[in-house]
């Protein structure tokens, strides 16, 4: 993978919470914060609907982020994509 290549895809959209167990919508701008991106650095297309799918063309360097049920989950994520 080359690291310049690599867009970050985010996905907002509903988890259902460990903690509380309720469902909540985790935004775009929130996954952007909690997995520590720079928009102004890093190369980020949000796909927010289905439609957005089909105007977009993938790469196999493409990082795609969705919301996680664990926040724990996030400081893997983050690690293993050099986001730390």
């Amino acid at each position: 993978m080359n690291i310049n290549s690599r867009r970050f895809c985010i996905h907002p959209g509903f988890i259902r919470s460990e903690n509380d167990g309720e469902q909540h919508y985790i935004s775009a701008a929130q996954l952007i914060r909690l997995y520590n991106l720079n928009p102004a650095k890093d190369k980020v297309v949000i796909l927010n609907y289905y439609h957005d799918f089909y105007m977009f063309l993938p790469s196999e360097d493409d990082i795609h982020l969705y919301p996680q049920y664990r926040g724990k989950k996030y400081e893997e994520l983050k690690k293993k994509y050099g986001l730390s």
